[in-house]
């Protein structure tokens, strides 16, 4: 190596190649002696310092609900949707059926005056519960309407309140239904001879009190062919078909004038209102049976009902079934929303 000016010469030629050391991957470590003392005299360390843990989903521990929805997406609902809008429907249809007859049964008390005895404070008058049809249609229907309000809402807003109560009520006019048929079957005869009793009591003894349960009377004696409840001489219970009353009265030992046979050909023609007068007369007992009906309408019933037996049966059958569908549909919607709530708590 050079001087110049006093000063050595920089030597620029690469450094000598030692064979024992190398930067490679997998090649030996220099010797010892070639090391530097304090590496040689200690092993190697390793420097490693542990990271801390970040917490996640940020900082502060706060998750962030789009990491979170990223990172567990939400399950299905265990409520079906199906069975929900289902139940839904159904009610609606119960809904409006109950609000046509309630709003039918207060149009004809209204067009009755009732209310107008009420205004008057005095009550419903002569008006009967058990006789009186329009008051049954509108509580039918109030019923109805009530019924399919609470399925309506409680299949909507999910409410097992709700859904518990439609399916009660649900629940106990099937058993009503279906315990009503059992009796009616097997006490048969108890029921036909209760039925007679109520049947003269009530219909022939009120039927000049109450017009709406005087036409239901009409309908049934002109539609089924007969006259009275047993025999037509129940009409003679009535003050106004009474044969032992004043003289001087028109109806007196007669009949209405539904019992009146119609001839042939005459059906569309003017009703004739007075075709009952007279008509049990014991002097008209040879011609009576060409101008009123003889049987008695709790027979003409029961052969009506043998008659078409079948034809009730598979409508009652409809009738039960619809109303089954509804309380399994109730039923099933309160299991998946208890389902549902078990998830969320167990979350």
């Amino acid at each position: 190596m050079g001087k110049r000016n006093g000063q050595p010469k920089p030597d620029f030629r690469p450094p000598p190649q030692n064979p024992h050391f190398s930067t490679g991957y997998g090649q030996a470590p220099p010797p010892a002696y070639q090391q530097h003392p304090q590496a040689a005299a200690s092993p190697p360390q390793q420097h490693y310092q542990a990271q801390p843990q970040q917490p996640r989903g940020g900082q502060g521990g706060q998750r962030n609900p789009q990491t979170r929805n990223l990172a567990r997406p939400t399950p299905p609902s265990e409520v079906s949707d199906c069975v929900k809008y289902s139940l839904f429907l159904y009610n609606i249809i119960f809904w409006g059926v109950g609000l046509l007859f309630a709003v039918a049964g207060i149009w004809a008390l209204n067009d009755r005056g009732a209310f107008s005895q009420f205004t008057d404070n005095s009550g419903l008058g002569g008006f009967s519960f058990l006789t009186d049809p329009v008051l049954w249609l509108f509580f039918f229907g109030a019923v109805i309407f009530i019924l399919g309000t609470m399925g309506c809402l409680g299949a909507l807003r999910e409410n097992i309140c709700m859904l518990k109560t439609f399916s009660f009520v649900m629940g106990l006019i099937l058993l009503l239904e279906i315990g009503g048929g059992i009796a009616i079957y097997f006490y048969r005869e108890e029921i036909r001879a209760e039925v007679t009793e109520a049947v003269t009591e009530r219909t022939i003894i009120d039927y000049r009190d109450n017009a709406d349960f005087q036409d239901i009377i009409d309908a049934v004696q002109s539609g089924l062919s007969c006259c009275g409840g047993d025999t037509i001489n129940d009409w003679d219970m009535n003050i106004y078909f009474n044969c032992s009353g004043p003289a001087n009265n028109p109806e007196r030992c007669g009949v209405p004038f539904s019992c009146c046979v119609v001839p042939d050909g005459d059906e569309l023609a003017v009703v004739n209102t007075q075709c009952g007068y007279n008509a049990r007369n014991p002097d008209n007992q040879g011609s009576i049976a060409d101008k009123i009906f003889t049987t008695g309408c709790v027979s003409a019933f029961t052969n009506w009902f043998n008659t078409y037996l079948y034809y009730i049966a598979g409508v009652a059958g409809v009738v039960v079934l619809v109303e089954l569908f509804g309380f399994c549909f109730a039923h099933s919607l309160i299991n998946d929303i208890k389902r549902q709530k078990s998830r969320w708590a167990h979350r």
